[in-house]
């Protein structure tokens, strides 16, 4: 086995990633793609810090996540922090066939689409190149957890900008 999950959490290891993931697939390995991440050691040090101690965290950029995506042992848990980084990971090589969109909370521009999910016209747009790129996506924030489908969502308008909802927290 090798990657259980790819997750797109703006947070990126956090909470819902280390209680409800990392016990739900039983990983042992959670990998964060994340280039701005990989080049700050402090904030590396301080993601990295709060796993428990048989989990092994690793912060790298998003190329080496793509090249190390196929060799990974045990079972990992990739998280990139938005919809274009996912993009960035799908086009420089990572065969990624499933992606959970689980956090991106509230930010200037965004709309609602979910509790959990705001997306900017961006987000959209690399969501949908993402899904035509072949990738099966899904929204959920927990793994007990309704899945809502966004290859569907995106294709039947649902998850068209200008149909999502203003209000915010």
């Amino acid at each position: 086995m090798s990657v259980v999950l790819v997750r797109v959490d703006q947070r990126l290891f956090h909470g819902q990633v280390a209680v409800g993931w990392v016990p739900g697939l039983d990983a042992d390995h959670v990998l964060i793609g994340d280039d701005a991440l990989a080049a700050d050691a402090f904030g590396c040090e301080v993601m990295t810090s709060a796993a428990p101690p048989e989990l092994t965290v690793e912060v790298v950029t998003i190329a080496e996540a793509a090249r190390r995506f196929g060799v990974l042992e045990g079972r990992t848990i990739l998280v990139v922090r938005n919809p274009a980084a996912l993009l960035e990971l799908v086009r420089v090589g990572a065969q990624v066939q499933d992606a959970n969109v689980g956090g991106l909370h509230w930010k200037e521009g965004a709309r609602r689409f979910l509790d959990y999910l705001f997306v900017t016209p961006g987000d959209i747009a690399a969501l949908a190149e993402v899904a035509a790129l072949g990738v099966r996506l899904t929204a959920q924030d927990l793994p007990g957890n309704p899945k809502v489908d966004l290859n569907a969502a995106l294709a039947d308008g649902r998850l068209a900008f200008n149909h999502l909802s203003t209000r915010h927290p």
